[in-house]
């Protein structure tokens, strides 16, 4: 056990220390080696491959922030599954990363889940944010509209 900054980014720490573990663990056979499953506050393209390149073996959850999620994500996919209750999707994609320290490439095996939860506070927040955009305008619009102008180039300003 080692505590850590709690002020560190867990991007840095996180990564280290399931290297320390690994280490700790030692050499295991195929069947006995353990999988590390972090959060989302550990993957990065540069730390996944710094634990695949250590023979890490892991699962996290890829955050949606990232690019690549952004591009994998295919809502209209053809193989979505769907649970037996309608409320989860899900399918699977291998994404693979090249890079410099990667002369062949690393796959990772994604599981892309879709919760019906997760669809309608989506939905939710982006109905907020347009009520928010759409009563600033209205504001903008009621004091333009109240506005008396002398002629048409007053109006369109400079």
């Amino acid at each position: 056990m080692k505590p850590l900054d709690g002020n560190s980014s867990d991007k840095a720490t996180l990564v280290s220390a399931v290297e320390a573990l690994k280490e700790q663990f030692g050499d295991c056979s195929e069947e006995e080696a353990s999988i590390f499953v972090a959060d989302s506050g550990l993957y990065s393209e540069a730390n996944m491959a710094r634990l695949t390149e250590a023979g890490v073996r892991w699962v996290s959850r890829v955050p949606q922030t990232s690019n690549t999620a952004r591009s994998t994500i295919d809502l209209d996919a053809p193989d979505w599954r769907r649970s037996a209750d309608g409320r989860m999707r899900w399918y699977r994609r291998e994404v693979t990363f090249t890079g410099e320290l990667e002369e062949e490439g690393r796959t990772e095996r994604w599981v892309v889940v879709s919760t019906q939860a997760a669809e309608e506070r989506a939905e939710k927040t982006l109905r907020r944010k347009m009520d928010k955009e759409r009563k600033h305008w209205e504001s903008v619009l009621r004091s333009v509209a109240s506005r008396k102008f002398a002629c048409e180039t007053d109006v369109r300003g400079p």
